[in-house]
């Protein structure tokens, strides 16, 4: 996946990844890292290393 301007560059890359289900077996979507928004944030700073 990707965006790109006007002028034909991406300015914008990016991956994804597509569950789909069987005959037999529901998709079944990973557990979130956190339970709520704060928590959420908290995840992805720290997966960046991001620090305040």
């Amino acid at each position: 996946m990707r965006c790109e301007n006007q002028r034909g560059e991406v300015t914008t890359p990016g991956t994804a990844v597509v569950l789909l289900p069987t005959r037999e077996h529901a998709v079944e979507l990973p557990a979130p890292p956190a339970p709520d928004l704060p928590g959420m944030v908290a995840h992805e700073l720290a997966r960046f290393s991001v620090t305040d």
